[in-house]
């Protein structure tokens, strides 16, 4: 009985978008099915159950026993009746679906199309790319000829061919209902629409792309983050930084406006040291030691790079 009371709920959620504003009455198998689900203080699972179904309108009635082939077959007419279906004879042929020329010979429906029509693929393809287009197929349906898609809500999209796509981007892109949109907002909007067609996004990017209103316009892109490259060093002294600090005003007593500052990249070690004009870069071995702070290169030694 629990089963049966789990078949219920699953089949709530299931078909949440259809019956959640809606009056629904739901016939059980017996009253046990139905007490599993009403009875009020119920724990553990029968509690979640019944949680999750308070948020609809729905009402459960057990069904009748109803005993007699004579009485089944009166029963099944009139819910055919009441819901106005017909009921086909033994011998007759179930109608397929007329699909319009303009998907069938469409190179994106046309495998869909063909599954659509004889509900199996169709031949030449391998036994992945078969199983593939059957999954793919499930989300489209035709109504009157046209050929629609199934988004992850429910709703049905009508799908364009490639010779209505064009006009559509340029509608949704640069139109009255345009704006010149990034092509994530553009291609969003053609969906709320509900359009759609298997490239839709790559063919939206590419249009955005090429549109001259939006190259002329767009802003100053700011270039990449070069790549990093880190300093290495073995040993205290190898490599040293030098720094120029200034011009400072006002100049200390021995007229001095700039600190020349040297640092040890492995150590961290500073030296700074006064100078009183600028200086310019050094040239070879001697250069440098005559211009860093002090004597910090004669104590230390000369880095090597």
């Amino acid at each position: 009985m629990e089963k049966k009371s789990y078949a219920l709920v699953k089949a709530i959620k299931d078909f949440k978008i259809y019956i959640l504003y809606s009056h629904v009455i739901a016939y059980v198998p017996n009253a046990v099915v139905k007490d599993i689900l009403t009875q009020e203080g119920s724990e553990g699972r029968r509690g979640k159950w019944i949680a999750s179904i308070l948020e609809y309108d729905i009402e459960i009635k057990p069904t009748k026993l109803i005993k007699g082939q004579g009485l089944a077959k009166l029963m099944a007419e009139t819910n055919f009746q009441a819901l106005d279906i017909n009921q086909l004879d033994d011998e007759a042929e179930l109608a397929t679906p007329q699909i319009s020329d303009t998907f069938t010979q469409s190179p994106w429906y046309s495998d869909i199309c063909f599954v659509l029509l004889n509900l199996y693929a169709p031949p030449g393809l391998s036994r992945t790319k078969k199983s593939f287009l059957r999954m793919k197929s499930s989300n489209f349906c035709v109504i009157d000829g046209a050929l629609f898609w199934k988004n992850y809500e429910g709703i049905l999209l009508k799908c364009l061919t490639k010779d209505q796509t064009n006009s559509v981007m340029r509608e949704f892109h640069a139109g009255d209902c345009g704006g010149h949109l990034y092509w994530k907002s553009t291609a969003d909007k053609i969906l709320r629409a509900s359009y759609y067609w298997p490239s839709l996004f790559t063919n939206v990017k590419k249009f955005t792309a090429s549109c001259h209103k939006c190259q002329i316009f767009e802003g100053k892109r700011k270039l990449l983050p070069l790549p990093l490259k880190p300093i290495s060093t073995e040993k205290p002294f190898q490599q040293w930084g030098l720094d120029f600090v200034g011009e400072i005003h006002p100049s200390s007593s021995g007229q001095h406006k700039w600190i020349l500052t040297a640092t040890d990249y492995f150590t961290k070690w500073i030296k700074p040291s006064r100078v009183g004009k600028p200086m310019t870069p050094p040239s070879s071995n001697s250069s440098i030691t005559t211009s860093c702070p002090g004597s910090a290169a004669r104590r230390k030694s000369l880095p090597t790079t």
